[in-house]
């Protein structure tokens, strides 16, 4: 009978030292998640703002080369047999800046296209570890608001 009830102590002591090493485990898991979620949060964050800098700067550039589509547009329509001699020279140096500008353009609206894609993997990497918090035991909300994009 005593050697009954002292397996039953070792049973009951082993099993409260793997849950209690169970529950440690989980904690420092759960733990670590939440600090890649405020990373994650920080990342999607300044990804967001760097990106609304870029569309500000796209924004003025687009403004320019209408400007100058504008400029060289109204030269061409000065006179239906073509820009006027006394203008031409003005006409060619406003078409060079607006090819030059275009050709800025296009490289801006590719950088800024890739800058979209790079937020929305952040934003979804961020989501995606909010989640995972969000659902396990001792998960709550903290640090799991959307970063949104």
């Amino acid at each position: 009978m005593k050697g009954l009830l002292r397996a039953g102590v070792v049973v009951l002591v082993a099993a409260s030292a793997v849950v209690a090493w169970q529950d440690r485990t989980e904690r420092r898991e759960l733990l670590r998640l939440r600090d890649d979620v405020v990373r994650a949060r920080g990342a999607a964050t300044e990804c967001a703002r760097d990106l609304a800098v870029e569309e500000a700067d796209f924004r003025v550039l687009d403004a320019r080369v209408d400007s100058l589509r504008s400029v060289v547009d109204t030269l061409e329509a000065l006179d239906p047999r073509g820009v006027p001699a006394r203008r031409y020279g003005e006409y060619l140096s406003t078409v060079d800046s607006y090819n030059d500008e275009v050709d800025r353009w296009e490289a801006a609206a590719e950088s800024l296209q890739a800058a979209e894609d790079a937020c929305r993997v952040q934003v979804e990497t961020f989501n995606a570890l909010a989640d995972s918090v969000r659902g396990r035991p001792g998960g709550d909300s903290q640090g799991s608001n959307d970063a949104g994009s």
